[in-house]
């Protein structure tokens, strides 16, 4: 059924003036880094691709495998989740349909983060795999083409790689690039070597903190997640604790993690009424969402919208399966192949996640992008999403994603994606 993404609730349609403008970019900016500041390490200029989109109006109802509306006595789960270039209705000129402009550098977007006023590139560059799979110097080219691309938002934790990535992202943050050109999130909570798998004890959080800062170099952290709840913690001693970093200078936003919708709003609304608005309000929250789990707009979207907060979508790429790199199987050197990451991706590779890749595969081919441009736009630019942490593996898949930031999926394409993909996972699992 079309409309079953809830197009028409007030949260996606209320739209938020100057939430999306470019602020990097500008001739005070000489790539990334402000006139006048210390050199820094910069790698060869980004290219950035500028896409042709040409589509006309998708045929009305839900799409089926046939092309055009559903079947009567069809399938209805199957009519969601097969497309067809016919359905889009797209016609290909030939090879002049797509053109790239290269030489030209187009500064990442930055957003406003829900109601505060905090700014962030609305693609986050994720570090789960820094230390394990990434190599530090991997890594040093990976953050200098962001941050060269006008990204500045960074996400790491303190659980992985055991502490790894933060020590990666403090050497090189202190020798690579500027403190300042930067926007620090991590997060604390998870305490796999402990009695309890969990922790947001004021005792263990303002340790954790400490920690982190130690790791990462540097005071203070930009955007501070509590990673998943506890339910054996009293909610205002957790909060206790965000006051106290908050006061110490220590941390400037905080964020929660793996939270349902009635634990984010609880959180919250006890914050904001301890501190009357003076202390550090909770303004964002991170949770996965893609194409291949639509679990959020159920209800954390809207309590974010209620809650003046954003979202920062994790594995905007469905654990890199929207990638289409499983549609023959498992490349030998995919994360599915690694015994330590197997786990994490293969609940993405059953039918239903088959069916939405094929879809999006096919909205590819018509549009003249990779799968990869289609599933990250998608995400990227839906209302209430502040930022998409991406977490790239390589270099090269990095710059992958760097060369997508112009493409923008045409309001048939979207339509049609959200009817693939419109049955959503009822689980998420921890990041």
């Amino acid at each position: 059924m079309r409309g079953a993404n809830c197009r028409g609730r007030p949260w996606e349609r209320k739209a938020r003036p100057g939430a999306r403008t470019p602020v990097r970019g500008s001739s005070a900016y000489v790539g990334g880094a402000a006139e006048g500041a210390a050199p820094r390490r910069v790698r060869g200029q980004t290219t950035a691709a500028y896409w042709d989109l040409g589509v006309r109006g998708i045929l009305a109802g839900p799409v089926g495998p046939g092309g055009g509306a559903a079947r009567s006595g069809a399938d209805p789960s199957a009519a969601r989740t097969a497309v067809t270039l016919r359905d889009l209705g797209i016609h290909r000129s030939g090879p002049e349909s797509l053109t790239a402009v290269r030489g030209n550098l187009r500064a990442m977007e930055q957003r406003q983060v829900g109601g505060s006023g905090l700014w962030v590139s609305r693609t986050a560059l994720g570090t789960m795999t820094w230390g394990k799979d990434t190599q530090e110097e991997d890594a040093a080219d990976q953050l200098t083409a962001f941050v060269d691309a006008g990204g500045t938002l960074i996400d790491t934790a303190d659980i992985y790689g055991g502490g790894q990535s933060e020590r990666i992202v403090g050497r090189l943050v202190s020798g690579v690039v500027r403190r300042d050109d930067v926007i620090i999130a991590t997060k604390s909570g998870h305490t796999p070597q402990g009695f309890r798998p969990c922790d947001l004890s004021r005792r263990h959080l303002l340790a954790a903190l400490d920690a982190s800062l130690r790791r990462l170099r540097t005071d203070h952290v930009d955007l501070w997640h509590l990673h998943v709840r506890d339910p054996d913690t009293p909610v205002e001693e957790t909060l206790s604790a965000l006051e106290a970093a908050q006061r110490a200078g220590k941390v400037r936003y905080a964020a929660t993690g793996d939270f349902s919708a009635w634990q984010f709003a609880t959180y919250s609304a006890w914050q904001r009424a301890a501190t009357r608005f003076a202390g550090a309000p909770i303004v964002a929250a991170g949770c996965e969402y893609s194409l291949l789990n639509r679990a959020p707009e159920q209800d954390l979207l809207p309590a974010l919208h209620a809650h003046g907060a954003g979202l920062v979508a994790w594995s905007p790429l469905g654990r890199g399966v929207l990638s289409a790199q499983y549609r023959n199987g498992v490349p030998g050197e995919s994360r599915a192949a690694r015994q330590h990451m197997a786990a994490y991706v293969e609940p993405y590779l059953d039918e239903r996640s088959r069916r939405i890749v094929e879809s999006v595969c096919t909205a590819a081919e018509g549009l003249g992008v990779s799968p990869l441009a289609v599933a990250l736009s998608w995400v990227r630019d839906r209302e209430g999403v502040s930022a998409a942490a991406v977490g790239p593996r390589t270099t090269a898949q990095l710059e992958e994603i760097l060369s997508m930031e112009s493409v923008e999926l045409p309001r048939e394409i979207r339509d049609a994606l959200d009817d693939a993909s419109s049955a959503p996972r009822p689980e998420s699992s921890p990041r």
